[in-house]
């Protein structure tokens, strides 16, 4: 009898996981999605959970995504995604993980436009151009600890920015090759140094502890990059430390 009722058990919930996986998505997104509060609006959705794709219009800019299941991860206590978000100036593909208390994007690789992120900058008068390139980036937030963990490269080419400076002056410059790099070593340590890579030269570092302790130094060299005066040391024009974990649970 028990292990008739261990059966029964088994493939009941293999039934229901089932079931879930393969309703349309669109009426998931009806009867369910559209009460998240997400600042999304989907459209053309087709397929469901166990793979799919549809239209994004977030802050009126439009995103293809598509999605499909590894499912060899449904024997775990895990969902991977491998998904692809297209659009025009943007092509990106990885992978996205999703367990109990963390969420975790790997192998990102792909370019998006830096003008894609203008909407967002014009609040502030700052417009951007050229192309950010994605090499094998991975990215793990695990909320309920305040820990942000990733590996990985990013690389602007033939950056420009336009901006208004603190002098009133509005400033227009081209920028060199600026690299991104962010590594986590065994201590949980998350380390991340923007620097101009033509020079040799670092612009920003941030470090964020096991403890969500972020300690960041902005360097001089920012002068030189974006051609204006600055204050400030002879190598460091600001440093600090805090604490971010309420901004990271």
């Amino acid at each position: 009898m028990t292990k008739t009722r261990i059966l029964f058990v088994f493939f009941l919930l293999a039934f229901i996981v089932t079931l879930v996986l393969t309703v349309p998505v669109r009426l998931l997104w009806h009867h369910g999605g559209s009460q998240l509060g997400l600042p999304v609006e989907p459209r053309n959705l087709s397929g469901n959970l166990w793979q799919g794709s549809g239209d994004i219009s977030l802050a009126g800019e439009e995103w293809r995504l598509h999605w499909q299941i590894d499912p060899k991860t449904l024997g775990s206590a895990h969902v991977g995604y491998a998904i692809s978000v297209n659009s025009n100036g943007m092509d990106l593909q990885g992978r996205l993980d999703y367990r109990p208390g963390s969420y975790r994007v790997t192998g990102l690789e792909g370019y998006a436009d830096m003008a894609r992120a203008n909407p967002w900058l014009s609040q502030v008068d700052t417009e951007l151009e050229g192309r950010l390139l994605v090499d094998n980036l991975d990215l793990q937030w695990r909320p309920g600890h305040g820990q942000v963990s990733g590996d990985g490269r990013l690389d602007w080419q033939n950056g420009h920015a336009a901006f208004n400076w603190i002098d009133g002056q509005r400033r227009s410059v081209s920028l060199p090759p600026i690299e991104g790099a962010i590594n986590t070593d065994a201590e949980g340590l998350t380390r991340a140094l923007i620097r101009d890579v033509d020079n040799d030269m670092p612009i920003l570092l941030a470090e964020l502890d096991s403890n969500s302790e972020l300690m960041y130094r902005i360097y001089t060299h920012l002068r030189d990059v974006l051609q204006v005066e600055m204050p400030g040391g002879q190598e460091v024009i600001m440093e600090g430390q805090t604490n971010v974990r309420e901004w990271l649970l």
